[in-house]
């Protein structure tokens, strides 16, 4: 094909059975789609597309232009005609694949609204990145067919200067993504987001970067997430080491999304540098047996029960979205200097409970019989009970929440706490201990 304009805004399609070679300057104005079992763009060819999507499907491909000599604004869909076969990026590959060099994909010029190396639905070859890797626009990888893998290798360094990155591997044990010891992603102010069934970070300590979001999801919600430990076969699974991987920068560390429903554990205190939302709905389930430690908000997303069987330690704030069942004695919620939010019940059993927050929210009854403590992380922090003034502060209604059932005793502020209690009226029929400050009735207290 030598050089060829469409500019009436019509749609191209160019298909031949065996070889495509673009050899001129090539503008079109509505989407361009060319398909072939070998495709080439000449070293002096350019292809010059508007808002369409300009489509390339070959099983083997050779885009030989200069630098930005193919241009869009709409999507850009580079992709095998044979489902099973190989994509590598960033090498030459071999004559099986369907491979771009970096040179290759610098012919992209920036401004495509997305980038797309593979397609949505049925890809299994595989996809490796190899050596620098540099996108000017946001970019998707797709490799999302049964047990589709991505795999950045050991060479392997994506820089997407601030676009978002989509992983999309496929299903089952083998629909995995892997960082490879060596391999980096620096994401700057775009989301990071891993699609797969299976995840092996491998990386140093700080691998990957990034400003915006970083999301794990899982392609079969029924799947197990198990952070903290290495798991079993069937498991989406995070050791130490790889959560460790992620750099403090996240905007916020996101594990599994509002479908999942196979349990996600947090296992051996894993340490997140970020705010981080787990997430299940209600055919799931929450296992806390470790201890984890987040700079940040920890937020449990969804109405899944918690199982809590250690204790949980956020700077900026800890939400539970389901019932909390507390499985051990003076286990403690520290939420630091945000607020401890309980949107459901609270069962504490027999155990003795322990929650430190600059505020509280609770929205259902505790039960059991243990010593139920709430106290302010601040020394200072006023608290009010029954819509009083304070900043540690509890309606008449939670507080009918915390008198619930036969607890040993509610204890309300901090043994060295210096704030002052302000309270309205409210009936209250357990012990209630205050500690604080200087304390002020504003209505009568039935005790």
């Amino acid at each position: 094909v030598g050089a060829v304009t469409v500019v009436s805004g019509k749609n191209v399609s160019l298909t031949d059975a065996n070889s495509l070679l673009f050899g001129g300057a090539s503008t079109v104005s509505g989407a361009l789609t060319l398909t072939a079992t070998s495709f080439t763009q000449d070293v002096a060819a350019t292809i010059t597309g508007g808002a369409g999507t300009i489509t390339i499907a070959a099983d083997s491909i050779a885009l030989d232009g200069v630098q930005n000599s193919i241009i869009g604004t709409g999507n850009v869909i580079l992709k095998p005609q044979t489902t099973s076969r190989p994509i590598v990026l960033g090498a030459t590959g071999t004559a099986s694949d369907f491979a771009l060099d970096a040179n290759e994909l610098a012919t992209l010029k920036d401004g495509f609204s997305s980038i797309f190396l593979g397609y949505i639905g049925g890809l299994t070859g595989g996809i490796t990145l190899s050596g620098t890797l540099s996108f000017n626009d946001p970019v998707q990888l797709y490799n999302s067919g049964v047990s589709g893998a991505i795999t950045l290798d050991t060479s392997a360094h994506v820089n997407t200067n601030g676009n978002s990155i989509y992983f999309v591997a496929g299903t089952g044990d083998n629909g995995r993504f892997t960082q490879a010891n060596g391999a980096t992603i620096t994401n700057g102010s775009g989301g990071l987001y891993i699609y797969a069934d299976s995840v092996a970070l491998n990386g140093a300590a700080d691998s990957i970067s990034g400003t915006s979001g970083f999301v794990i999801n899982l392609n079969t919600p029924t799947r197990p997430i198990i952070l903290g430990a290495a798991g079993d076969v069937g498991d989406l699974a995070l050791d130490t080491a790889e959560i460790a991987t992620l750099a403090d920068g996240f905007s916020t560390l996101n594990f599994g999304m509002n479908s999942t429903t196979g349990g996600l554990t947090l296992s051996s205190g894993p340490t997140f540098h970020d705010k981080v939302y787990v997430y299940q709905t209600a055919g799931g389930q929450f296992t806390v047996n470790g201890t984890p430690t987040v700079s940040g908000a920890l937020i449990f997303s969804g109405a899944a029960p918690v199982a809590l069987n250690a204790s949980v330690t956020a700077s900026g704030g800890v939400s539970f979205g389901g019932a909390v069942t507390v499985g051990a004695d003076n286990l403690t919620v520290d939420a630091g200097i945000g607020t401890a939010t309980f949107s459901s019940t609270v069962d504490l059993g027999t155990n003795n409970f322990t929650v430190t927050a600059d505020d509280v929210a609770l929205s259902g009854n505790w039960t059991g019989t243990g010593a139920r403590v709430l106290q302010p992380t601040t020394v200072g922090q006023t608290i009010g009970l029954a819509g009083a003034a304070g900043i540690f502060a509890f309606s008449a209604t939670e507080l009918g929440y915390l008198s619930n059932d036969s607890p040993t005793s509610v204890t309300i502020g901090r043994a060295n706490g210096t704030g002052a209690i302000t309270g309205a009226a409210f009936s209250f029929d357990d012990p209630l201990v205050l500690r604080g400050g200087a304390i002020t009735q504003t209505g009568a207290w039935t005790l």
